[in-house]
């Protein structure tokens, strides 16, 4: 996942501001997977999602400024991350493996759904 970026700069440029998820096990093309990794949709949502209903979607880059707390659960941790998106500041949350040192994502950008309900 990358945010918005100088078409000048260079691919260590870029790099630096990228974050690559992957996911724990293979995922088929137009998949639908849950929040948790090893977990899969059961049932799929029949509805489509119209182009009005689609420009409602507030979808913004942000940048990752701070990580305010880390709370573990047995196989994972959640993660409240600070996120700059310029004219606002929001607090998002992840959940990331027990390992993976989230200091390593601030600076990052990530691309953040504001208006979610």
């Amino acid at each position: 996942m990358t945010g918005v970026q100088k078409t000048t700069g260079t691919s260590d440029e870029k790099r630096k501001t990228t974050v690559l998820f992957r996911p724990s096990s293979p995922v088929e093309l137009g998949e639908k997977v849950g929040i948790f990794p090893q977990q899969r949709f059961l049932n799929q949502n029949k509805r489509d999602l119209t182009w009005d209903d689609f420009l409602k979607v507030d979808l913004k880059i942000g940048k990752i400024e701070k990580i305010e707390k880390e709370e573990l659960h047995k196989d994972y941790k959640t993660v409240f991350i600070r996120l700059n998106f310029g004219s606002t500041q929001k607090l998002g949350m992840g959940l990331f493996k027990q390992n993976f040192w989230v200091g390593s994502l601030i600076g990052k950008q990530a691309l953040s759904l504001l208006n979610l309900q």
